[in-house]
């Protein structure tokens, strides 16, 4: 098998995730110490998401949460099916990979919550958010390197690289489901029906959503330069 980074490097990279989620939770705690935040302070679940009118946006750490879901399934598969000889084994690991993919890139959009506060410096806001985004990005590219490189060994070329386009677009519906109808990964188990009647109807009426509808086709293309990007380069470090 081909795969781009033997056991050794994946560790690496493992590793450095978890130092950049760490970097990440300790600038959230930086803000909420700076806000006045305490957890024993925390009656309901508005004492959770605000503190003397500030938002404590304690929500990320479950955002960043769901972006290595997707990372730590596809570092499973190749392992779970190294010997497999058909692709189809894996497809149901696939799907749930794909469920979660989009909250991966999600984080991007928590930079909507930008904005000047009179407690919290707006280099320091900013620097958070990025953390947050810039670490889901990762954390996305590393899980679809994964799932590229292992249908590569089952699947042509061409049908590999479809089915990496494919994921892309639909990554960037799910992250527009996500930010502006606010369905969840999980929805497809627990209310599947409403919300394939809710994609239908976003599809079938496109220019009804055109306000918003807009981050799937940016997020889509962002993510399609970034990923040909990484994999341009990881080209580059292979033919050394």
């Amino acid at each position: 098998m081909n795969y781009l980074l033997n056991s050794t490097k994946k560790f690496q990279l493992f590793v450095l995730m978890g130092i950049s989620s760490l970097f990440c939770l300790v600038l959230l705690n930086i803000r909420l110490h700076l806000i006045d935040f305490e957890y024993i302070e925390v009656a309901t679940n508005r004492d959770l998401w605000w503190k003397s009118g500030e938002p404590t946006f304690i929500f990320l750490v479950w955002n960043l949460f769901l972006a290595w879901i997707p990372y730590c399934v596809a570092m499973a598969i190749p392992k779970l099916f190294k010997y497999s000889k058909s692709w189809l084994l894996a497809l149901p690991f696939i799907v749930i990979w794909l469920l979660f993919f989009p909250n991966a890139h999600y984080l991007i959009t928590d930079l909507l919550h930008l904005k000047r506060r009179a407690i919290i410096p707006y280099w320091f806001e900013i620097m958070m958010f990025v953390s947050f985004a810039w670490t889901g990005i990762l954390l996305g590219f590393l899980s679809l390197l994964e799932i590229h490189d292992f249908l590569r060994t089952h699947l042509s070329k061409f049908k590999a690289n479809f089915l990496v386009f494919l994921f892309i677009q639909l990554a960037g519906l799910g992250i527009y489901m996500g930010r502006f109808q606010r369905w969840n990964s999980w929805d497809i188990i627990t209310d599947p029906f409403a919300m394939f009647m809710q994609v239908g109807y976003t599809l079938l009426n496109p220019f009804e959503f055109a306000e918003t509808l807009g981050i799937a086709v940016v997020m889509s293309t962002f993510m399609c330069i970034g990923y040909l990007t990484i994999f341009a380069l990881r080209g580059n470090i292979e033919s050394r």
